[in-house]
């Protein structure tokens, strides 16, 4: 444990004093006082330095000169920034240079930085300063006592009011209160002056451990807990009872596989509502007929083969698949080729030996009434190939 004497206002020893050594007797480390003082120097910047890019600056709207024939480089504005008074290209900007530094690496900072004071014996302890009133001679005096050269650094009390104002008339002496030291006042000051009050302990750099909770003598009585309401009555889901639909007599007329779809969906008593024309209603046609709940598609999750398969596409092209036994479905845009695979078999009881998909971008729409463009929703198909033998009967006409 260092151990420094302890002066009196006019040079003369009173006695010793034990430092900490956890605050003047460790290794300084100095890379962390580095980052330390680096990150306090930035903080203290304003950061308010502007520059007007060729946005902002006044004037520039019409064209100089015209493009050809005055021989001279062509110009479209006179706020360019290759001319005086223009723009300037990626000038500063207003912004803030604070540095985040944690508070274990600031209270590092600052006993390496006395630690390494206390080593070159550049701290002076006095047991007071002794001023009754005021008065810079007597500041000056007391440094020349105690040997204090150079830039120095004193730490006072706050109620200590006529140490601060003797000392504040001069350029080379800062004052700080034990609460304000810092590891930047400590490494530019040549000497650090404190005065028995002030001496910083253990306690007040160190941060203490904190001390254990008390374990509690006797646990409060369990509160009971109210007793659960009754689950709501919920509405019974429909139940398709015939397979085959034809409510707008166009002659489309859903099919099993259809209503296989439309009952996977039912499991929640919800389905999706499918937009299209002549050869495309057939599921909502089955809403229709059957008086489902309906809803508008959205994000779902992947866990249910319910919410991956949305319908089948019945085209001419799809027509002309079948032989070869590829079946096409529009299926979650989000959905994956093992999810859509598995889906496949859980719904119909197939064998699915490949399947491809093709996303579809959404067409470019118009407004016929405000003429604004839009864009249709993307959607997700599915090419399914089934195993040899097995079959979906997709319609019925």
């Amino acid at each position: 444990m260092p151990t420094i004497t302890v002066k009196t206002a006019s040079g003369a020893d009173s006695g010793s004093l034990d430092l900490a050594d956890a605050i003047f007797g460790i290794e300084p480390n100095g890379p962390v006082m580095h980052q330390v003082v680096t990150a306090q120097l930035a903080a203290r910047r304003a950061g308010t330095h502007s520059t007007k890019t060729r946005a902002e600056v006044r004037g520039g709207a019409a064209k100089p000169w015209r493009q050809k024939g005055t021989g001279r480089a062509r110009a479209g504005s006179s706020n360019s920034p290759n001319w005086r008074g223009g723009g300037v290209a990626m000038g500063p900007r207003p912004r803030k240079y604070n540095q985040r530094t944690p508070k274990k690496m600031v209270r590092l900072a600052l006993r390496s930085a006395l630690s390494d004071r206390a080593a070159e014996d550049k701290v002076i302890v006095v047991d007071s300063l002794g001023f009754d009133t005021p008065r810079t001679k007597d500041a000056i005096a007391f440094l020349d006592a105690v040997g204090a050269e150079g830039r120095v650094l004193v730490v006072l009390p706050r109620d200590d009011e006529a140490g601060w104002k003797s000392f504040r008339n001069l350029g080379h002496v800062h004052v700080a209160s034990p609460g304000e030291l810092n590891a930047y006042d400590v490494l530019v000051s040549d000497f650090v002056v404190f005065t028995t009050a002030t001496v910083p302990t253990t306690d007040e750099v160190v941060k203490p451990k904190r001390a254990a909770k008390p374990k509690a003598a006797a646990e409060p009585p369990a509160v009971p807990e109210p007793a659960a309401a009754a689950p709501a009555e919920q509405e019974p889901v429909p139940v398709l009872e015939d397979p085959a639909v034809d409510s707008d007599g166009d002659g489309v007329v859903v099919s099993p596989a259809h209503v296989a779809v439309l009952r996977a969906h039912q499991g929640r008593g919800v389905v999706h509502h499918r937009r299209g024309g002549r050869g495309r209603r057939f599921l909502a046609a089955a809403v229709a007929a059957q008086g489902c709940r309906s809803r508008r598609r959205g994000r779902v999750s992947m866990q249910d083969p319910r919410d991956v398969i949305i319908e089948p596409i019945v085209s001419e092209k799809s027509y002309q698949m079948l032989e070869d036994g590829v079946y096409t479905f529009k299926v979650h845009p989000k959905s994956s080729k093992p999810e859509i695979r598995d889906a496949i078999e859980s719904i119909f009881g197939v064998t699915v030996t490949k399947v491809n998909t093709l996303n579809r971008k959404g067409k470019r729409t118009r407004n016929r009434r405000t003429g604004g463009w839009g864009k249709r929703a993307d959607t997700k198909r599915a090419l399914v190939t089934l195993a040899e033998g097995d079959s979906i009967e997709l319609f019925e006409v």
